[in-house]
């Protein structure tokens, strides 16, 4: 951690004390060390009763299985803390006349009227999902650039923009895009930043 700016560290730890949730992110494709950093991240963090969410655009593989809690990775932002429910269904320019609500029964319906001509519109073509995490600050894991995580930064960049980001990474290349990058690229590997910051 000698070559880490003392300055980054403290507002490291300034933003992670007062966040109450707090999302990791990982690239395409990350690393078993990434992985492994991320993880030790979500349980350190978490053991500080923080809300964590972890998330990669990359499926975790058979090879990640040794890691524990692996299986807390999602795959979008949102999915475990999202507080907006989303409906979603395939649409046709033109095919909705009308959207509306209302309450009955304590009961809240929400109205979708196909116009006339338009095929109707059946529970299976239903998807659901959250949406809008109270997330108060965002780490990424040996991210090089944010395009690097996909549809992660392309579909949620304001909160990208509006929440602090941590970038930590070892490597010369990384752009350094975030409001506090922590790189330093005389470790060996992630996971010895990763330690380092940690403790």
């Amino acid at each position: 951690m000698a070559n880490l700016n003392r300055d980054n560290i403290n507002q490291t730890r300034t933003i992670l004390e007062n966040a109450k949730s707090i999302l990791i992110v990982l690239g395409q494709n990350p690393s078993y060390d990434a992985v492994a950093s991320a993880l030790s991240f979500y349980l350190s963090l978490s053991a500080a009763g923080k809300q964590i969410s972890v998330v990669s655009p990359t499926e975790m593989t058979v090879g990640y299985n040794e890691l524990i809690a692996v299986d807390k990775i999602g795959k979008t932002i949102g999915s475990d803390n999202g507080r907006n429910l989303i409906i979603s269904f395939p649409y046709q320019e033109g095919s909705i006349e009308k959207v509306s609500y209302n309450i009955e029964n304590d009961t809240f319906n929400l109205v979708i009227e196909p116009r006339e001509g338009y095929a109707a519109i059946t529970p299976e073509m239903m998807q659901y999902k959250y949406s809008g995490g109270a997330t108060d600050a965002i780490m990424t894991i040996g991210v090089n650039k944010l395009d690097d995580t996909s549809n992660l930064f392309n579909a949620n960049q304001n909160l990208f923009q509006e929440k602090p980001l941590i970038n930590i990474d070892i490597e010369t290349s990384n752009q350094n895009f975030g409001k506090i990058n922590l790189i330093d690229e005389s470790a060996s590997s992630i996971s010895e930043l990763t330690a380092s910051l940690i403790s």
